[in-house]
């Protein structure tokens, strides 16, 4: 059996594993290597990447591609720009459904009141002796 102090010795043929990289290293990083476009291995953190060349594939398309994922604007920009969008869309169409549905309850409403005002006026003009 192998005593407590063997256990703890750490095996000398191993290699000390690499410390993952900080969040400033990986910011660094092209974006087609944090989507699995390159191996682990080719990439160093510790040199700049390259800056992609404005190419027509490099501009953004598209109302999402101009504001919440725009890779020119802050990551706490994008996140902003994506919930306030999302929150006021929701808010606009909650409103105009509140605003249609309110329009279209008072004309039914004053379409009922006036039919009963006729009938009621009817009624009462029937059992008084007042304009005969």
């Amino acid at each position: 059996l192998n005593s407590p102090d063997e256990k703890e010795q750490p095996n000398q043929n191993e290699l000390p594993r690499p410390s993952p990289p900080t969040s400033l290293e990986l910011r660094k990083v092209p974006t087609s290597f944090l989507l699995g476009m390159m191996a682990m291995d080719d990439v160093s953190f510790s040199q700049a990447p390259e800056e992609p060349s404005e190419t027509p594939q490099h501009k953004p398309r598209g109302f999402l591609r101009m504001t919440c994922l725009n890779p020119k604007l802050s990551l706490r920009s994008q996140l902003m720009l994506s919930f306030d969008s999302i929150h006021f869309i929701t808010i606009f169409v909650v409103v105009l459904i509140c605003v249609i549905v309110s329009i279209k309850t008072s004309d039914s409403i004053e379409a009922i009141n006036s039919d009963t005002f006729s009938q009621l006026a009817q009624g009462i003009q029937g059992r008084t002796a007042r304009y005969l």
